[in-house]
């Protein structure tokens, strides 16, 4: 019984792990980096580059065919494209944030309960063969 031990504790171990992993971007991604300030503030950035776009484009369409460029600051449109542009980073390295450490808890814990598992099959065949 005392050589079953060992590999049952491998076993339970990888398993903890991989439903560790499950857990592990709950706890270090998503909603404890992104806070509801950040999410308004991506709104507010959103809203601002779609508000600059649609008077660019209105601009373009009343433009008379003769005129050069509409009136449309390219600088507030390039600012507004950079403030949106640094708040989706933000947002997307939120969503991902935790995924590579859950990545590798889970194939360490699938290892191990596998390893433990396998030294198990074989101890307990091998004790049954005695």
């Amino acid at each position: 019984m005392k050589q079953t031990r060992l590999p049952l504790g491998v076993f339970a171990s990888g398993i903890v792990l991989i439903v560790l992993s499950v857990m592990w971007p709950r706890w270090t991604g998503g909603r404890a980096v992104w806070t509801d300030a950040d999410a308004r503030a991506h709104a507010a950035a959103a809203a601002d580059l779609h508000g600059q776009f649609a008077n660019h484009n209105r601009e373009l369409a009343e433009a008379p065919a003769t005129a050069e460029d509409p009136a449309t600051d390219v600088d507030t449109l390039a600012a507004a494209r950079e403030r949106f542009d640094a708040s989706q980073a933000r947002l997307d390295a939120a969503r991902t944030r935790g995924l590579t450490t859950a990545a590798l808890i889970r194939w360490l814990g699938i290892v191990m309960a596998l390893a433990g598992a396998l030294a198990f099959l074989i101890r307990h065949h091998a004790a049954s063969n005695e």
